[in-house]
């Protein structure tokens, strides 16, 4: 194993010399580098020295690209993530890095296929180590085959070549299985919309069929009957839909939560075609109840057809009503007083206050 490492040590030096510039090279030997550098990345590896082993697949890569091997640059680069992964698992970022470095190169070459494959090898080996923050590169994977679909489209139409987008089925798979884990819905519907175009691309009415189910599963599991419902007309529209199983399963499946039939509906779930779907379908199918299709917003059942008794309310006694006292004619002369002293003359005291009354004796 020394003698392994001295060796790739040996190799390692030698391209660095190709890679420094003198008064007489201005500019680094990539191509004979390269030879070197590779030998290094193997000794590396061979001596169980992932750290430069990786660091050394990178550098690899990097050349390459520069010397328009783009190809091998996107396989270096992901053997130096793989190698990442093992030395330092816990520090998941810089293989994230490597794979998504890699994937840019196979789309740089024209192939997307193999750089949506590269996102989702990626995104599995980090969700491996713990590392969770993989949702984009799901994201960028369907991106990728679904331009890569378009692609292959074109070439169809103008070359007369045969459809091989049958790689990509398992891809979409995968990313709908991430999305469903975080009970992220939509993105699953939106997933199997592609699923069902691609299927009818490559002829296969089973799996679409297949897929239309799946949609209105979804639909039913956010909860909401009316979406599930009009997805069903939709799907209807396809003329050999409407004698399948599937399309049966979907209509007694509706109809359950519509006429809200729990009984029905216990009945539509224990039917054996849900294992022919794809398994986190089927299994969340088997989850969907009346009135918790949600866990996360159950919805609370009705009474139906039950008569409660109303209790009447409790008296609250009213407040004391406060009736005002009428004011004598002194008060009024007093407030009178207040606010007009002008006008108003001054007033006996009560005891002084006789009436002048004159007789006539004559």
């Amino acid at each position: 194993m020394t003698a392994k490492l001295r060796e790739a040590e040996e190799n390692l030096h030698k391209a660095e010399k190709h890679l420094k510039t003198t008064m007489f090279r201005w500019s680094a030997d990539y191509m004979s580098a390269t030879p070197y550098l590779e030998k290094a990345a193997e000794g590396f590896r061979a001596g169980q020295d992932f750290a430069r082993a990786s660091s050394t697949y990178v550098r690899l890569a990097e050349i390459q690209h520069k010397n328009q091997a783009t190809f091998r640059a996107a396989m270096h680069m992901e053997t130096a993530a793989k190698l990442h992964l093992q030395y330092a698992p816990k520090q998941p970022g810089a293989a994230k890095e490597y794979y998504q470095t890699a994937a840019a190169y196979y789309g740089e070459t024209g192939e997307l296929g193999k750089a949506a494959e590269m996102l989702l090898k990626g995104a599995a080996a980090l969700e491996e180590v713990g590392y969770t923050d993989v949702e984009k590169m799901y994201v960028h994977t369907r991106h990728r085959y679904t331009r890569s679909q378009e692609q292959l489209s074109l070439i169809q139409q103008h070359d007369d070549i045969p459809d091989k987008p049958h790689f990509a089925v398992d891809v979409f798979r995968k990313s709908a299985s991430f999305f469903l884990k975080r009970k992220a819905y939509d993105d699953v519907v939106a997933n199997y919309a592609k699923q069902i175009l691609l299927f009818q691309a490559i002829d296969q009415k089973e799996n679409m069929y297949k897929a239309f189910v799946s949609i209105v599963v979804l639909h039913l599991a956010k909860p909401d009957v009316v979406a599930a419902d009009q997805a069903y007309m939709r799907h209807l529209q396809d003329d050999g839909y409407l004698h399948t199983d599937e399309c049966a399963l979907s209509e007694d499946l509706i109809g359950a939560f519509k006429r809200g039939d729990e009984e029905q509906l216990k009945v539509v779930l224990k039917k054996p075609h849900w294992q022919y779907l794809d398994t986190p379908i089927g299994r969340l199918a088997r989850t969907l109840t009346m009135y918790s299709t949600n866990k996360s917003h159950p919805a609370m059942p009705q009474p139906r057809n039950n008569h409660v008794a109303l209790k009447p309310a409790p008296a609250v006694a009213s407040p004391p009503v406060t009736l005002p006292v009428p004011q004598t004619s002194h008060q009024q002369h007093e407030e009178l007083e207040k606010l007009h002293p002008e006008v108003v003359p001054a007033q006996k005291p009560a005891h002084e206050q006789e009436e002048d009354v004159s007789f006539d004796l004559t």
